[in-house]
């Protein structure tokens, strides 16, 4: 539930944030768990679509390659449509998929 998963990153921000490397996998993470969520990886069929920070960085990459957020989605939600709904070819064409993604954000 929704309670139990923000008290769980709660925990998990406070470990992360001591130092420590934690790698979480979420599905359907309310936008107050998004919140505390540092760095992202999404993956589409075994390759990198994005490693890097959430939000406003990811928002912006995104809307540069021609997938902009619609203001009433949620971040995690829309970046998962982006991939679920878009086909590989036009997600190349976009330029996804590409290292310098990750690099150029850092």
């Amino acid at each position: 539930d929704s309670y139990s998963a923000q008290n769980l990153m709660d925990v998990l921000k406070k470990i992360a944030d001591a130092g420590a490397t934690v790698i979480v996998t979420i599905h359907q993470p309310p936008p107050p768990v998004v919140r505390k969520i540092d760095n992202t990886l999404l993956m589409l069929g075994g390759r990198i679509l994005y490693d890097g920070p959430m939000g406003l960085p990811l928002e912006e990459i995104f809307s540069e390659k021609g997938f902009p957020k619609p203001n009433d989605y949620n971040i995690a939600d829309w970046m998962l449509q982006v991939a679920q709904t878009s086909s590989i070819e036009d997600l190349e064409k976009a330029g996804f998929f590409e290292e310098k993604i990750k690099k150029s954000r850092q």
